[in-house]
Parts: C-alpha cells; sequence; structure tokens
C-alpha cells in the first residue's frame, strides 16, 4: 500500500515443514501517491450574508488517502451560465466560503483531495442555491 511502513521477517519453507523466522528486517516505507478516493460527505449551506455558500467535507477514507494530503480543489459551476471557477485550497482545511456569488443562482460543486504527488478524483458533484433571503453585507466605501 502507499505510504505505508514495514518490516520484513522471511520464512523457509520445504517438504519437511517451516523454518523459524529470520531476523526482523529494518523499517521501510512506500512511497507516496495520488488519493485513490474523493473527500467524502461535501455539503453546502448558504451562508447569512447575500451571495455566499460555505461548502464543507471530510478527509477521504483513510486507506485511500494514500499519503498525506496538503490541499484541496474545488470546482463550482452556476448552472445557468455554464460558467466555472476552480479554487485550490493552500493547506489541508475541509471548509471553503465562497463569496460574491450572483444571488438566486443553483451551483454544482465538487472536491478533490491532493498529495505531494498530486490531485485525486474528484467527488460527485453536490447542488446549492443562494437566495436574496440573507443578512446584506457590510457597505463598503
Amino acid at each position: 500500500l502507499p505510504h505505508n511502513k514495514y518490516s520484513v521477517l522471511v520464512y523457509a519453507r520445504n517438504s519437511l515443514g517451516i523454518s523459524l523466522p529470520s531476523e526482523m528486517s529494518g523499517i521501510f516505507s512506500t512511497a507516496e501517491e495520488v488519493p485513490s478516493a474523493p473527500p467524502v460527505n461535501v455539503n453546502a449551506t448558504e451562508n447569512e450574508r447575500i451571495g455566499e455558500l460555505i461548502v464543507n467535507w471530510e478527509f477521504p477514507p483513510c486507506t485511500q488517502r494514500n499519503g498525506i494530503i496538503v490541499n484541496y480543489t474545488l470546482t463550482y459551476v452556476v448552472l445557468t451560465t455554464g460558467s466555472s471557477t476552480t479554487i485550490t485550497t493552500t493547506t489541508n482545511v475541509t471548509s471553503v466560503t465562497l463569496t460574491d456569488l450572483p444571488v438566486l443562482q443553483d451551483y454544482k460543486i465538487q472536491v478533490a483531495a491532493s498529495t505531494s504527488v498530486g490531485t485525486g478524483p474528484f467527488s460527485d458533484f453536490i447542488t446549492a442555491s443562494t437566495s436574496i433571503a440573507s443578512v446584506p453585507n457590510e457597505p463598503r466605501n
């Protein structure tokens, strides 16, 4: 398996039976690979502020991370226009707030995890919507 530590014992075998084990080898590690599964439990909720969605997810399953998760890539598509935007986090945070989104729109959102080797598969798309029933954003100069 990728990104695991191992040590080895060796046995000899012949028609008379199995020997005692050899001495334990030193510990060796296998290299990281890209995650083999996407993040799980991806969800999005509308924030209190107009035009904001909070997207949350959890790490890919432990046995399918294949290394240390260093960041995530999130892609969202505005369904009415088809325009898409991609965001890559700079750390392994599991939440992003999408801001300055047009209101009264539906969005398709998906997330992928990355190790130092590369990016794994994207999650299935989820859908979320922005409305105008929100607390207004603070005034800006």
